[in-house]
């Protein structure tokens, strides 16, 4: 995919519409073209590849925002239950 950064295309997920067993190889041009006339399909421009690693990092700082958060948690009612035996 890293070619087409900066390109514009239409996304659409054709497993959706294509008979069962068949992929979107086997489809002529003609008929994807069709089906993206048919849905009003609007062109789109992908994002850059920095964008993709910046959601990436984003997603794996809150994961371990969430892994630290559930630690402190534990470790405060371990604390607390200490203190009341």
């Amino acid at each position: 995919m890293s070619g087409s950064f900066g390109k514009t295309v239409a996304v659409e997920k054709p497993r959706r519409w294509l008979p069962r067993g068949r992929t979107a190889d086997r489809i002529g041009a003609r008929i994807i073209a069709w089906y993206a006339a048919v849905q009003k399909s609007w062109p789109v421009c992908l994002a850059p590849q920095s964008q993709h690693l910046l959601r990436a990092l984003v997603t794996r700082l809150r994961q371990f925002t969430d892994l630290r958060t559930a630690r402190l948690t534990q470790q405060r009612l371990r604390a607390a239950e200490k203190l009341r035996a």
